[in-house]
């Protein structure tokens, strides 16, 4: 005597992550007492790929993608006054921005200097738009 479950067991059973990523048709194999267990995993695996997103991101963002040369592993600290001339803009233009341009550097409450490889890389990759 045969059961109305045959057909059920005749479905290859999906029993890992890995396979129903590499099939995710598989998906209707899964065994009910299974799909907690895979939910748990993507939610893991999404968490972990989120993490390393945000990572990649923000190191694109800050500028930091880019290696920086062995001979400029040694940091340079400029005055306002030197960043104004490498710019071409006034002291005065350069103050009034620090907070804003991300290779400058607090040193105490009213001590403010500059990184000369992060500035090198913020005009990098500054982009001139045409008037």
């Amino acid at each position: 005597m045969t059961s109305n479950n045959s057909h059920v067991q005749r479905l290859p059973e999906c029993d890992s992550l890995s396979a129903l990523l590499e099939s995710p048709e598989r998906v209707s194999a899964v065994p009910a007492h299974m799909i907690p267990r895979f939910i748990a995993e993507l939610a893991a695996r999404q968490a972990a790929l989120s993490a390393i997103q945000g990572l990649l991101t923000s190191r694109l963002l800050a500028g930091e993608a880019a290696p920086v040369p062995r001979h400029e592993s040694a940091e340079r600290l400029l005055t306002a006054e030197e960043v104004a001339h490498s710019l071409g803009v006034t002291k005065r233009w350069v103050q009034r921005r620090a907070r804003r341009l991300p290779f400058a550097r607090q040193l105490s409450e009213h001590a403010i200097r500059y990184s000369e490889v992060g500035l090198r890389r913020w005009m990098a990759n500054r982009h001139v738009h045409a008037a």
